[in-house]
C-alpha cells in the first residue's frame, strides 16, 4: 500500500493508528476546528500528512499517490456516488475502500448515552445534526449497495468489540470530534452542554462509565475497468 486517504477524518483519530504504515496521508475534513486539532494529534507521526479543508464531494486528490480511502463514521454522511466516483478515478488501480462504522450514542440503550443525547438536543434539536447547517441524511441504499455501484466490490467485513472506559473530559472531547457535537454545532451553548456531561458523569462512582463499543470494517477493492 502506498498512500491513504482519510475521507471526513475529524480530528485524526482513525488515521493516527493507520498512517505509519503508509508512505503518505492525506488527511479531508471540512471543519477546520477539527483540523486544527488534528493537527496536533498527527503531530508526532513520521509518514508525511497533507492537511486538507475539503467537503469530500469536492475533493482534488493527486493522481498516482493514494491507493486506499477509508472512512470513518462519515461514509453515511456524504453524497457516496459523487464520493465513491472520485475515488475510483483518482485512486491508484486497484484500490481498495475501507468503510468503518462503529455504535453511535443515537442507537444506543445506554442510560447515560441516552441522557447525553438530551442535554443535545436540547441545544440543537430533536434532527440530529451533521455540521453547522446538515442534518443526518437518509441515504437510498445500503453502504454495500453503494460501494457495488460505485465500483467497488466488498472483500469482507471485520467485527470487533471494545469495552470502552470513558470519564467527562475523555468523552466531551469525543463529542467534539463529531458533526453532531461539535463546537461549531454546539456554538455558544457548548459549555453549558459539556457542564451538564460533566455533572452527569460526577453522579456515577469514581465519575466514569462503561460504553460497549462494536466495530465494524467493510472491505472493498475495486473492480477492473
Amino acid at each position: 500500500m502506498q498512500g491513504l486517504v482519510d475521507i471526513g477524518a475529524g480530528t485524526g483519530e482513525l488515521l493516527e493508528g493507520l498512517a505509519p504504515h503508509f508512505g503518505r496521508a492525506m488527511l479531508v475534513e471540512p471543519d477546520s476546528n477539527m483540523v486544527d486539532e488534528a493537527k496536533g494529534r498527527l503531530a508526532d507521526i513520521e509518514a508525511p500528512i497533507q492537511f486538507c479543508r475539503s467537503r469530500a464531494e469536492d475533493l482534488d486528490i493527486p493522481s498516482g499517490e493514494f491507493d486506499v480511502a477509508t472512512f470513518g463514521n462519515s461514509f453515511h454522511w456524504l453524497d457516496q456516488a459523487v464520493v465513491l466516483a472520485l475515488l475510483k478515478g483518482s485512486l491508484i488501480s486497484p484500490s481498495v475502500v475501507v468503510v468503518v462504522n462503529s455504535t453511535s450514542p443515537f442507537r444506543s440503550t445506554s442510560a447515560w448515552q441516552r441522557e447525553v443525547i438530551s442535554i443535545i438536543e436540547r441545544v440543537v434539536g430533536q434532527r440530529r445534526r451533521a455540521g453547522p447547517s446538515g442534518y443526518f441524511p437518509d441515504q437510498p441504499l445500503t453502504q454495500e449497495e453503494a460501494l457495488q455501484r460505485g465500483g467497488f466490490i466488498e472483500a469482507g467485513e471485520i467485527i470487533w468489540k471494545h469495552e470502552q472506559l470513558w470519564d467527562a473530559e475523555r468523552y466531551i472531547g469525543f463529542l467534539r470530534s463529531t458533526s453532531f457535537a461539535s463546537d461549531i454545532v454546539l456554538g455558544p451553548q457548548r459549555s453549558m452542554v459539556h457542564e451538564a456531561v460533566r455533572e452527569l458523569f460526577a453522579a456515577f462512582p469514581g465519575g466514569q462509565l462503561i460504553d460497549q463499543m462494536e466495530f465494524h470494517a467493510r472491505v472493498a477493492v475495486s473492480q477492473l475497468d
